[in-house]
């Protein structure tokens, strides 16, 4: 065909450059045509083979982008690139931010750093190995002044893009052990609950979230605490008598009537006159 239209285009005597710039339009116009497809956004057309490569590419990006927010403290960043959906139900961008802060300003946290270890990724899930270099000297060079944690960090690829995976859900039983147990508790226990399952957060539903996470994995605990909750229930329903104090009728004292009359009478009699004396 290329040479059935060179051929064509000399015969009918277009000038030489002309003709160089048809032939040179010409290949560009086959070469794009011929080209494989690029690979774009995932299609139920490509293969896993295709796909996953795509992906693992995709969530390559985005972590990098959560490294560089994290080494640069810009929380509001890793809110919204770093935190679950079903996270941020929970709280808020703005606790968020002031929670990191105070974190660090109570440390002597010079700075956080981050490397990613490798990445995997099967169907819809992708996770992170990634290790955080916790630094409190310039440069992190000392190992007394560093440490280093390891962990796994679990994507999920949603509508065509990643994002972290959803918190984990209790069942409806945990819940609603411990919704109850909270909400007929004293201040005082409350803020303890809130201490111990709050993740440093002063957020009650978070904090009962999270103990009820606890109790599905505890089954022993979950029975304690429905059988305390049953008693309390049972304590609640039971009729308070209220007596009455006994009636007191006061009556006025009955008035006896005294005789005041003289018992005892003496009479003296003295010359035309007669005494009488009487008791």
């Amino acid at each position: 065909m290329k040479i059935r239209l060179i051929n064509y285009l000399r015969n009918i005597k277009i000038p030489l450059i002309i003709t160089g710039i048809l032939i040179a339009v010409i290949f560009f116009v086959i070469a794009i045509v011929t080209l494989p497809p690029k690979l774009t956004p995932p299609s139920s057309i490509y293969t896993s083979e295709i796909l996953e490569p795509y992906k693992k590419q995709k969530l390559s990006e985005l972590y990098q982008k959560i490294i560089s927010a994290l080494e640069k403290q810009d929380w509001s960043t890793v809110y919204d690139l770093d935190t679950s959906s079903s996270f941020k139900t929970f709280i808020s961008k703005g606790e968020y931010v002031e929670h990191e802060k105070a974190r660090l300003s109570g440390t002597k946290i010079i700075s956080e750093k981050y490397k990613i270890n490798s990445i995997q990724v099967t169907n819809n899930k992708g996770v992170i190995n990634r290790t955080e270099t916790v630094c409190r000297e310039e440069g992190c060079s000392s190992g007394d002044l560093s440490s280093a944690f390891t962990a796994n960090v679990e994507f999920s690829y949603i509508n065509e893009a990643w994002q972290r995976a959803q918190e984990e859900k209790p069942s409806e039983r945990a819940l609603k052990a411990v919704s109850y147990a909270y909400e007929n508790t004293s201040q005082s226990e409350k803020k303890e609950i809130i201490v111990r399952f709050g993740d440093s957060y002063d957020t009650p539903i978070y904090a009962v979230h999270n103990w009820a996470i606890l109790l599905d994995s505890d089954l022993q605990e979950l029975i304690r605490i429905e059988t305390i909750n049953e008693k309390d229930k049972a304590e609640r329903s039971r009729p308070i008598y209220n007596p009455q104090p006994a009636q007191v009728i006061q009556q006025a004292a009955p008035v006896i009537q005294q005789n005041t009359s003289p018992k005892h009478c003496t009479s003296n009699t003295i010359g035309n006159y007669t005494y009488t004396n009487c008791y």
